[in-house]
């Protein structure tokens, strides 16, 4: 009884980790891979009135791409469907930027901004070695107390405190396609 009482809190603590790691990482790998759907459907949308719209979508707007049954080319209701609801899109940052390979790129936010730079007589005149990049922030809140720490991509913190209220992002590794 007494090993079970000391051994027990330590099994569960381990296996609430390996949980919540799991939960990381599944939400690492679906805004790292909606990222690179957001770059292949805008580098695509050369000849679209609303490229940015049908890029990023917004799940229930009907100023973007019709979206009836399937979603999954658009970054957040991709998001939204392949984390079943877990990640809350509203807390989801999406940058677009377009420029020649090898440039940082102009960002654009608005379908009429992306389309002038998409455009043949756009900004760069969008010669083939254009390349769309799409970055994805996102901001969460810990359920626990963990302690602050700063991992590449993903931020909690400042080094050497706990945290329980402080907001905790992630920013995906850029996504790159060229424009079609």
């Amino acid at each position: 009884m007494v090993e079970t009482a000391i051994i027990l809190p330590v099994f569960l603590m381990i296996l609430y980790g390996i949980f919540q790691f799991a939960l990381l990482t599944h939400q690492y790998l679906i805004l790292n891979n909606a990222g690179i759907i957001g770059a292949n459907t805008f580098s695509a949308a050369r000849t679209s009135t609303a490229p940015y719209c049908d890029a990023v979508g917004t799940g229930g707007s009907t100023s973007c791409m019709a979206c009836t049954s399937n979603c999954l080319n658009q970054i957040l209701p991709a998001i939204a469907i392949f984390s079943a609801g877990m990640i809350n899109t509203n807390n989801v940052t999406v940058t677009i930027k377009v420029g020649p390979v090898g440039s940082s790129g102009v960002a654009c936010a608005t379908d009429a901004s992306c389309q002038l730079l998409l455009q043949p007589t756009g900004t760069y005149n969008a010669p083939l070695n254009t390349v769309a990049a799409v970055t994805i922030q996102y901001s969460i809140k810990p359920a626990i107390y963990i302690p602050a720490f700063n991992l590449s991509a993903f931020n909690c913190g400042a080094t050497g405190t706990i945290i329980r209220s402080t907001t905790c992002s992630y920013t995906s590794p850029t996504a790159y396609a060229l424009v079609q």
